[in-house]
């Protein structure tokens, strides 16, 4: 083991602190977690409570509107072709009305 001198140890403590400022100015990811600054001045926390409950009720609400209409897009889709499908056995099993078999 190696004893490193006085003048290591700041210079390291001194990168570590400028590594540390860098990232407190650059740190984007968790700015939306700081509860304690408001972003909005204007609104008390309790309106921007509000105001985000009710963003959250829309986009529930749209992202319902588009999975119905999906899931009534594939619906009428499937409907139509079972519906061509028996269609094209009634037509054969009227075109051989003596058989009563069907491709």
């Amino acid at each position: 083991m190696s004893i490193k001198s006085t003048d290591d140890i700041l210079q390291n403590l001194k990168e570590i602190d400028k590594n540390n400022q860098l990232l407190n100015k650059n740190n984007y990811l968790f700015q939306s977690f700081n509860s304690y600054k408001s972003r909005n001045n204007h609104q008390s926390p309790i309106e921007q409570q509000n105001f985000r409950s009710c963003q959250t009720f829309i986009s529930i609400l749209i992202s319902l509107f588009f999975l119905i209409s999906i899931t009534i897009i594939v619906y009428q889709i499937s409907k139509y072709f079972i519906h061509e499908n028996y269609s094209k056995k009634t037509k054969i099993n009227c075109k051989n009305t003596n058989d009563t078999y069907t491709k």
